[in-house]
C-alpha cells in the first residue's frame, strides 16, 4: 500500500490556504480499474503551497493554478472615542456624587455629635470641617444642575430618535 497523498485546500471565498488534508481512497473505482484511485476534495490542489511569510496570506490563483503571496489586509485604525456632551454631562453627575460619597463621613460624625447630644463636639466639627461643609453645598447644587441636563439631553436624543424613526416610518406609508 502507498502513502496517502495529499491535498492543500483553499478557503472558497478568499482562495487563502486553509490546510493539508489525506485524500480519501475510491474504493468502487479503484477495484473496477485495478489500482489506487484517489478523490480529490473541492477546492483543492495537488500542489502544495509555499512556505509562510510573515505579513501575507498564501492565496491559491485560480486562472493561473497556482499558489501566489497577497499581503494581507490590515485593519484601519479603530476612530478615537469622543465622549458627547450626554456623556460628559453623566461623567459630572458622577464626579459630584463621588466627591459627596468620599466626604459623608463628615456627615455621619456631625449626626453621632447630634444624636449623642455633643453640642460641644458638634460646633468642633462644624468649625473643622467648615470647607468641606460650603463645598459640599456647592457640590450638591452642581450635581442636581448636572442630573438637570443629563434629563434635558436625554430628552433632545429620545426626541431626535423618535422623529427619525417617525421620518423612516413616513417614507415608507409614502412609497406604499
Amino acid at each position: 500500500m502507498t502513502d496517502t497523498p495529499k491535498a492543500y485546500m483553499w478557503n472558497d471565498t478568499t482562495f487563502n490556504f486553509e490546510t493539508e488534508v489525506d485524500r480519501q481512497r475510491d474504493p468502487l473505482e479503484s477495484e473496477r480499474v485495478g489500482h489506487d484511485v484517489w478523490l480529490m476534495p473541492g477546492n483543492s490542489t495537488l500542489t502544495p503551497p509555499p512556505e509562510e511569510k510573515e505579513g501575507f496570506d498564501r492565496h491559491w490563483n485560480v486562472e493561473n493554478e497556482e499558489w501566489e503571496y497577497i499581503e494581507k489586509k490590515k485593519d484601519p485604525e479603530p476612530e478615537p472615542y469622543v465622549p458627547t456632551e450626554l456623556d460628559e454631562a453623566r461623567n459630572k453627575v458622577w464626579e459630584f456624587g463621588q466627591k459627596l460619597t468620599d466626604t459623608d463621613y463628615i456627615d455621619n460624625k456631625m449626626l453621632e455629635a447630634m444624636v449623642a447630644g455633643d453640642t460641644e463636639e458638634l460646633e468642633s466639627l462644624k468649625v473643622k470641617y467648615a470647607d468641606i461643609l460650603e463645598e459640599r453645598k456647592q457640590w450638591r447644587i452642581d450635581k442636581k444642575y448636572w442630573m438637570n441636563r443629563v434629563k434635558e439631553l436625554e430628552d433632545e436624543e429620545l426626541a431626535k430618535n423618535t422623529a427619525e424613526v417617525n421620518g423612516v416610518a413616513d417614507g415608507e406609508d409614502a412609497q406604499a
